[in-house]
């Protein structure tokens, strides 16, 4: 497609308008970036939009337990941002190879670039009411790259919009995060909190995140672009690795540092952090009310000493609230060292 500027760039204003951003400040820095495609690259005269499709993946094992299934589907294997940016690099290369003097510049979700408006225009898809991009025989399991190439190349003719009436995605948004057709909230998004948010997660929030440890896929998983039939992939970088299939969120929990390191090095969820990982988990425990996991919580309290884990740990243990679990709270009352976890205690007890 061109390098015009964007038509949907109101709704995009608005959208910071409405503070939807959540603390994403970063997007609001480089909003002229992401409404003028131009400004990426000077340069470029056209982009080339690609996408890599990484569900459902052919052959491959399917996450069982109360962890995996919990785990965004593009976040079960490797880091797209580093096999994908190479490839479109590959790529790049192979254009500048061809076309002496033409130069390219490349760039995957991490660039202040607005892909999904993009990919629409060149006529790859079209971007459904969950602001995902939908593409034909693949659905929204599909992660965005664009070539920008300083080269007059005739633009194809945009997509159409097929999502017609339906609106399943904006009803199944199990926190309504979905505002109106093509905005969302993300102080409403799961993916949002559990990946993104540093810190502590208000109490009002925590219920509402369910069993997901590391984004959400709710509104894709209901998307009749996606039930039916469609492609496999065999982009085997995205598939769960065998020998890490069956960790438990207890596993995940009280995983040192180390073993953390050499579980996720290299996926997606190093992006939520060692301890902002083990912080969702204590509260997909809580919400899970299985009294299971009151062990767990109790130790990770006691091996990790850090207020904001402790905080979501005790959380967790009062929202079981079995005998044992209010037990396991005193007795942390008079175990833990700081004066901000006892006056937590007090509060949620």
């Amino acid at each position: 497609t061109s390098l015009a500027p964007l038509k949907k760039r109101d709704l995009f204003n608005e959208w910071i308008k409405r503070s939807y951003y959540a603390d994403m400040k970063w997007i609001v820095k480089t909003r002229r970036l992401r409404t003028s495609p131009e400004a990426f690259f000077p340069e470029a005269k056209s982009v080339i939009t690609v996408v890599l499709q990484y569900a459902p993946i052919k052959e491959s094992c399917e996450p069982e337990g109360d962890f995996w299934p919990w785990v965004a589907r593009y976040a079960r294997g490797k880091d797209y941002h580093r096999f994908f940016k190479k490839m479109l690099v590959k790529f790049a290369k192979s254009i500048e190879k061809r076309f002496q003097g033409v130069k390219c510049k490349v760039a995957t979700d991490s660039a202040p670039v607005w892909e999904t408006e993009l990919a629409a225009r060149s006529g790859i898809g079209w971007v459904g009411k969950n602001s995902l991009l939908i593409v034909p025989k693949m659905g929204s399991w599909v992660l965005i790259g664009e070539v920008f190439v300083s080269l007059e190349i005739e633009p194809d003719l945009p997509s159409v919009d097929m999502c017609g009436n339906c609106s399943m995605c904006i009803e199944e948004c199990p926190t309504g995060a979905i505002v109106e057709p093509y905005l969302v909230d993300a102080r409403k998004c799961i993916s949002y909190w559990t990946i993104e948010h540093r810190g502590i997660i208000p109490e009002n929030v925590r219920p509402t995140l369910g069993y997901w440890v590391f984004g959400c896929d709710e509104c894709q998983e209901v998307c009749p672009f996606n039930r039916g039939k469609i492609l496999e992939s065999t982009n085997y970088q995205f598939a769960l690795p065998k020998h890490l299939a069956q960790l438990s969120l207890e596993d995940v929990l009280l995983l040192d540092y180390k073993t953390f390191f050499s579980y996720f090095a290299g996926t997606p969820l190093m992006r939520a952090k060692f301890l902002g990982l083990k912080r969702n988990v204590a509260i997909a425990m809580g919400n899970r009310r299985d009294p299971f996991y009151l062990e767990s919580l109790k130790e990770a309290v006691l091996r990790f000493e850090d207020d904001i884990l402790a905080e979501h740990c005790i959380w967790a243990l009062a929202k079981i609230g079995t005998p044992k679990g209010i037990k396991f709270l005193k007795d942390l009352f008079f175990s833990i060292k700081t004066s901000k976890m006892k006056r937590y205690i007090e509060k949620i007890i």
